[in-house]
């Protein structure tokens, strides 16, 4: 009765396409092995580290991405992400460093998971090398920040006036490499790129413009270049 219930609405609102594509999308990320070794990449706060921070990280990352599918539960009931960076940060050696490591339990200080966590910081020698400028704010990135800031703002009212979370319209990240113009960007294709990709295309090459309508909601109008 709900799927009934939910399908007739999506339907009402013209979105059922969507939603068949969105549940498609998630079939296929479930087929596909995520590789441990970029789960990292995935913790906002671990980017931002440097040097040996940064490959512990990675490598406690990593361990958190096995052990997480070894025993069938969300990585965040591994270890969460503010964890994963407090370890990090201490990158302890022993059992009694690692009690005194940040946002850890009693959980975390014995059998496998205290085994894996130690063998993580310590395995950080086997680690490929990353290149030197890896993670860090290129100066093109930084120049995209004022766009990606002016995009964000709309395409985050525009889900507001459609009753759609704008995270499933698309996050930061995604809004960065579509105004970076990456070939893959998740906002350019299906329904994401009717409703979002094609407006900023026009926006990003100068044939339209943002502005306010005087009620302080911002539109996008057609310009001439």
């Amino acid at each position: 009765e709900i799927h009934d219930l939910l399908v007739a609405e999506l339907g009402d609102r013209g979105r059922l396409d969507w939603a068949a594509t969105e549940c498609g999308e998630m079939l296929e990320r479930e087929r596909d092995r995520r590789q441990p070794e970029d789960a990292w990449h995935r913790i906002k706060e671990a980017r931002h580290l440097r040097g040996g921070a940064r490959d512990v990280a990675r490598s406690v990352a990593a361990w958190r991405e096995r052990r997480a599918a070894e025993v069938d539960i969300p990585l965040r009931h591994v270890l969460s992400d503010l964890a994963v960076v407090a370890i990090a940060q201490r990158a302890p050696t022993t059992p009694e460093a690692l009690k005194k490591v940040r946002g850890l339990d009693g959980r975390h200080f014995k059998g496998a998971v205290a085994d894996g966590i130690l063998r993580a910081v310590a395995d950080v020698g086997d680690l490929p090398a990353l290149p030197e400028d890896e993670g860090r704010p290129t100066a093109a990135r930084r120049d995209l920040r004022a766009a990606v800031t002016l995009v964000s703002a709309w395409v985050g009212q525009l889900a507001r006036d459609l009753a759609i979370d704008p995270v499933l319209v698309g996050t930061r990240s995604d809004i960065e490499a579509m105004v970076r113009g990456d070939a893959d960007a998740r906002m350019q294709t299906g329904w994401r790129h009717d409703l979002v990709g094609g407006p900023v295309d026009e926006l990003l090459s100068g044939r339209a413009a943002l502005a306010f309508d005087g009620r302080g909601e911002l539109i996008l109008i057609p310009r001439r270049p």
